[in-house]
């Protein structure tokens, strides 16, 4: 998604620039010239409406395909663009009408891709929306929180790689991070549900090099119990297991993702003991009973982190600045 917010402030800035030099050069008073750049520019701009929809669908964190009706709206938003820009120059047939064009689609066409570089680079580097899909982080977040997210604390993205540089902060235990599911197989299913595609929001339990054990409702890393006033239980009963594995294969199972096909909701309360691999977090949902993560799917990587929330702005009653760490 962060790869579209660039490639949408590249064209749109590559447009900006170019549109600027074809008016002071007077290439668009010629009607034939007029004709395919205003084709162009309806056409570019249904394209650039596109995505800025198709990000904010996945920016909402549930995972959702982008469905027959959205390509559909694409299709016809794009149409509908071509067809006003063809009958906007037939219609012209004075150098007063089409002056007239120039300057109106041009000045709005352009306000439009200056205002879509700035958004893009706000949105890929800065300060991105994004809204709470499930009840896993109550009560420190509720499901329908909406949040902004500082993209710049763990460090900003270099595009199209898995670096990031001048980091703010290095990512500790406690911090709540936003954070890309790190299987993207869609076969796969976590919880009962395929979650790749999503954005989760936990809190990092453990950093690389901790080992985590849990039973019942204690946490131990490094074979100490951590204090977490934060966590929220919502049943009384607790169950455990005994391991059908060695801690090796244990180990193996749950750092390939498959400890949950293994011993299912039983890893709500009894899990581990397991080592972080470094480079990796072990994350979980403050509603520790209903939370799907790291207990259930494995550790997540650095590269798939993406920010940190600032603070709640919707609803008006949860207005509120998100403390990290209690």
């Amino acid at each position: 998604m962060e790869q579209k917010l660039f490639i949408i402030g590249i064209i749109a800035l590559a447009y900006y620039l170019l549109s600027k030099h074809l008016i002071k050069n007077g290439l668009l008073k010629i009607k034939k010239n007029l004709l395919v750049w205003n084709i162009f520019s309806m056409a570019l701009f249904s394209f650039v409406i596109a995505v800025v929809f198709s990000v904010i669908i996945q920016n909402s964190g549930t995972g959702k395909e982008l469905g027959g009706s959205f390509w559909l709206f694409c299709v016809l938003l794009t149409t509908g663009a071509i067809l006003f820009a063809v009958y906007q120059l037939k219609t012209s047939n004075t150098k007063k009408a089409l002056d007239k064009i120039i300057h109106s689609n041009m000045d709005w066409l352009n306000t439009i891709y200056f205002a879509a570089i700035l958004a893009s680079i706000v949105m890929f580097f800065f300060i991105q929306a994004f809204k709470i899909p499930s009840s896993s982080m109550e009560k420190t977040l509720l499901k329908g929180d909406h949040l902004f997210v500082s993209k710049m604390t763990y460090g900003l993205k270099v595009p199209f790689t898995n670096k990031k540089v001048f980091p703010l902060k290095t990512i500790e235990a406690g911090d709540i991070v936003i954070f890309d599911f790190p299987s993207t197989s869609k076969r796969e299913k976590f919880c009962g549900a395929p979650q790749a595609g999503k954005i989760f929001v936990k809190r990092v339990i453990a950093v690389g090099g901790d080992i985590v054990r849990i039973k019942g409702t204690v946490v131990f890393i490094n074979g100490v119990e951590i204090n977490e006033p934060y966590s929220y239980y919502a049943n009384d009963s607790r169950e455990s297991v005994n391991l059908k594995h060695g801690l090796a294969v244990y180990q193996n199972l749950w750092e390939k993702r498959k400890l949950d096909k293994h011993y299912g909701i039983y890893l709500k309360d009894d899990f581990g003991p397991i080592s972080v691999p470094m480079g990796s977090y072990f994350v979980m949902g403050d509603n520790r009973d209903y939370s799907c993560d790291s207990r259930f799917w494995g550790p997540v990587p650095e590269e798939n982190i993406k920010g940190s929330p600032l603070f709640i702005h919707w609803p008006p009653r949860r207005i509120q600045l998100v403390a990290n760490r209690h």
